[in-house]
This record gives C-alpha cells, sequence and structure tokens, in this order.
C-alpha cells in the first residue's frame, strides 16, 4: 500500500500521543488534544463566529495551565511539528522518487537544465566553461546560541530512517513491527531528553555541530552532485571523461575562526578548529578506504596476464591478497 503525508503525519501524531500518555500522564495528553481539536476547528472553520470560538476555547484553556503544565505543552507541540516537518522533507522526496520512476524530467533539477540548454544549441565546450566559471557556496555561520543538540539531529533522523523504510522497503508484518518500535523508541527518547542546554555553548560546540552536517550530510551530498552532473552531461552530450567536469559548489565556515567581535575565539580555538575539521576529513577518507578493502581482495594469479603465467614470468606483487 502507497504511503502518503497524511499516513506519515497520522503514525507520527498517534505514536507521539502514546509518548504523551506513557510519560506525560492522561491529563496532559487531553490538555493536548483539546487545544489540537480547538486549532484544527479554528482553521477549518467557515465564518468569523466560529472561529473566533473556536479561538476563545484555545484562550481559556491555556489561561487555566499552571506553568509546568504549559511547559509541557509547549514542548508537545514543538515536538509534533518537528515531527511533521520530518514527514513533509519525506513526502517531498517521495514525490519526486515516483517521477523519476516514470521516467519524467524534473523541472528545475540539473538533467532539466543540460537538457535545455542542449536543445537551445549550446555545445558541450560551452556548458563546460559556463561549469568552470560558476561558484556557488555554503557558508557556515557562527551561531552557538540558535545550535540544536546533536542528540536531536541524531534522534530526528531515526525518526526519518524509519519513515523511509516504511515508504520505500516491501516488510514482512514482524518487520513492519519492528520499525514501529524503533519510531516509538525514537519519539520517546526526542520526548525525554533534554533540549536545552545544561551550560551555555561554546565555539567548538557550535563547531562540532557543523561537523555533523559535514560527516553525515555534506560529505556523501557533494559527491551525489557531481555524479549527477556527470549523468546529465553524458545523456545530453554524449560520453565525458568525470575529471573534466567542474565541481562549482564549495564551502566555508565562520565557525572557530569569527575574528568579528567574538572575544571567545582565539589563535588557540582556530587551531583546534582545523584540528577537527582535519580529523573528520580523514576519518572519512579511511572509512571509505576500508570500505573498497573487499572490492580489491583478489588473488595475486588473478592480476596477471596468461601470458605471463604461461612464460613462468615473476609475478610483480608482494603479498598473497591485496586489500
Amino acid at each position: 500500500m502507497l504511503r502518503s503525508l497524511n499516513k506519515d503525519v497520522r503514525l507520527l501524531g498517534d505514536t507521539l500521543g502514546e509518548t504523551l500518555r506513557a510519560h506525560g500522564g492522561d491529563a496532559l495528553f487531553e490538555v493536548v488534544e483539546r487545544l489540537r481539536k480547538s486549532a484544527k476547528r479554528a482553521r477549518g472553520a467557515k465564518s468569523e463566529r466560529s472561529r473566533a470560538a473556536a479561538r476563545r476555547t484555545m484562550d481559556r484553556i491555556s489561561a487555566g495551565l499552571e506553568a509546568q503544565v504549559a511547559a509541557e505543552v509547549v514542548r508537545a507541540f514543538a515536538t509534533y511539528f518537528q515531527l511533521v516537518n520530518l514527514a513533509e522533507d519525506v513526502e517531498r522526496t517521495r514525490v519526486l522518487r515516483r517521477r523519476q520512476i516514470e521516467g519524467r524530467v524534473l523541472e528545475e533539477s540539473l538533467d532539466w537544465a543540460v537538457e535545455r540548454l542542449a536543445s537551445q544549441g549550446a555545445g558541450r565546450e560551452e556548458v563546460l566553461a559556463a561549469l568552470s566559471d560558476l561558484e556557488i557556496r555554503f557558508v557556515f555561520t557562527a551561531h552557538p546560541t540558535e545550535a540544536r543538540r546533536r542528540t536531536t539531529e541524531r534522534l530526528l533522523a531515526q525518526v526519518k530512517g524509519a519513515l523511509v523504510d516504511l515508504d520505500r522497503r516491501v516488510l514482512t508484518p514482524v518487520e513492519v513491527g519492528l520499525t514501529h518500535r524503533h519510531l516509538r523508541a525514537a519519539i520517546e527518547a526526542l520526548w525525554e531528553h533534554s533540549v536545552e542546554r545544561s551550560r551555555r555553548p561554546g565555539v567548538l560546540d557550535e563547531v562540532k555541530a557543523g561537523l555533523w552536517y559535514l560527516e553525515t550530510v555534506l560529505m556523501d551530498q557533494v559527491a551525489r552532485l557531481a555524479r549527477r552532473i556527470h549523468r546529465a552531461m553524458t545523456r545530453h552530450y554524449g560520453d565525458i571523461d568525470p575529471d573534466r567536469l567542474p565541481l562549482p559548489v564549495r564551502f566555508g565556515s565562520w565557525m572557530g575562526s569569527d575574528r568579528d567581535g567574538n572575544p571567545f575565539v582565539t589563535d588557540a580555538v582556530t587551531e583546534r578548529t582545523l584540528e577537527l575539521q582535519r580529523r573528520a576529513v580523514l576519518g572519512r577518507y579511511l572509512r571509505d578506504l576500508e570500505g573498497l578493502a573487499d572490492h580489491l581482495a583478489a588473488h595475486r594469479d588473478r592480476l596477471v596476464g596468461l601470458e605471463d603465467l604461461e612464460a613462468n614470468q615473476p609475478i610483480p606483487m608482494g603479498r598473497e591478497m591485496v586489500g
């Protein structure tokens, strides 16, 4: 059965509701539900009178809450909207994938742009020159007080991963149940973990937050972008050497190096920032090399020509196995 945004939002909302009951009690759940239903009535009201009545109900419920309960209600709705945003991200990807499965060229995609250039008479060298002149620079800005905790990011990523599994994989009933359990566990952890930091974040906290995106998002996406550019150029201009294709994306960062009035950014902090960035990149290179080991684990006899074996030529390798 095909999934949809409504199904995902309902699943997330129901799971969060179960979490509220289990960890906050029935009273908290009932307050959140009354506010949610009143907000829904206000939005869907066909007359101003009905809309105003729903809003008065919301005001009356909110005014009667104790401070601690009010904070929990705010936390519940904040968590809910984080989950809905995830569902919307999954839905956007779902729509794009369905169009690609149907063989449709996605408007404003790389393939679409190169196709238009080719159809309007732009030659291969002209497009390559334009790519060489193009530069898109993304810069990490320095706002440590606004940085979301990495724990939160990881838990949200787990929720998104569960939604993607339900959408793209053919699961047995047992596997569906396990995926729902993982989803429930991630949402419970989101509810229970501390959103607020126990101390004010420092410069290196913001550096590490930026590195999380570098390691979990950018290192994969930049490589995928390079492959997409190559596919689009090959499709519309014939085979082309990937090494000839410039990559127009560049990255910069103020994190750990912002000298514009931040007294906590010292030479030592910048040096430490560079060390952390270097370790992150080198660590990724090492993991990728380890992933290549199985593909390079060929026996030495498979790497020489038959004529060399027949002529009893020395095998130019000193190890029994490569990789």
